[in-house]
């Protein structure tokens, strides 16, 4: 026998045994896991059936979060770039500090 038809056996073996065994039955749940912002289209369908209306809010809520999660972006990347130059400045000022310690020595050493 092939692994297929083994596998295809066994599952067959295992439905066969929930099905005779209420309890396993009663057991065995689904579990459906989405990770985006709108649900999948089936899932928005069951909510619009049961309280019309409700597809719209749900859009509008993720209208909402996308858009804050862009100005989340933004100010990110505003705060982001506004370090670079603040730490750029700070090394321009450490060089001039430097040069005028280099020159006060060197002046300091002449008199």
């Amino acid at each position: 026998m092939s692994a297929e038809s083994d596998r295809q056996d066994q599952s067959t073996g295992e439905a066969d045994f929930v099905s005779k065994s209420p309890i396993l039955a009663s057991l065995i749940q689904q579990v459906e896991r989405y990770s985006r912002l709108i649900p999948h289209p089936s899932i928005v369908e069951r909510y619009e059936q049961t309280l019309p209306g409700s597809a719209d809010c749900i859009l509008s809520m993720a209208e909402q979060r996308q858009a804050a999660d862009i100005s989340i972006e933004r100010q990110l990347q505003k705060d982001s770039a506004s370090a670079e130059i603040s730490t750029i400045q700070g090394l321009i000022w450490n060089v001039r500090l430097g040069m005028l310690l280099v020159v006060g020595l060197a002046s300091a050493s002449h008199t």
